[in-house]
């Protein structure tokens, strides 16, 4: 978890909010403490950890917005394969592809939330980088597991 203060907090969520919420995105954005932070193309919807850290919630809200986009607007990496590597990949049964093919979704949401960012003018600090390492760091550690 990054602890660091982001003085325009709310703002900037409140930009993503409204992305997401759009007529084009129709995006869903459900807070909780029982769940981890995922993106769930079937049901339009992003879950946030509500036990993260600012700077975690906003690093994590640009991912899976990263996810969305990356699905519905860039369509390039989401195929049954794909979504057949994630369901491996968390029950320890995939191949060293399908571990590749995640690790590469995962960097490939980093990029466009980063974009994104930048696009609604939203500074990314040290805090965006360190949440990316962390997570491509556990999804490689992931990937090299066999």
């Amino acid at each position: 978890m990054i602890e660091q203060d982001i003085p325009r907090y709310g703002v900037y969520m409140s930009r993503l909010r409204k992305f997401a919420k759009s007529v084009k995105m129709k995006i869903k954005i459900k807070v909780s403490t029982d769940e981890g932070g995922a993106y769930i193309p079937s049901m339009r919807l992003i879950v946030l950890d509500s036990d993260n850290s600012k700077a975690d919630m906003l690093a994590a809200l640009l991912h899976e917005l990263g996810h969305f986009i990356d699905h519905t607007i860039i369509k390039t990496r989401y195929t049954s394969e794909l979504e057949r590597a994630y369901k491996k990949v968390y029950t320890s049964k995939s191949t060293l592809r399908q571990k590749q093919l995640v690790l590469d979704c995962e960097k490939a949401a980093w990029q466009v939330g980063k974009n994104l960012a930048k696009q609604l003018d939203i500074p990314l600090g040290k805090w965006f980088y360190k949440v990316k390492r962390y997570c491509i760091h556990e999804y490689r550690k992931m990937k090299d597991e066999e």
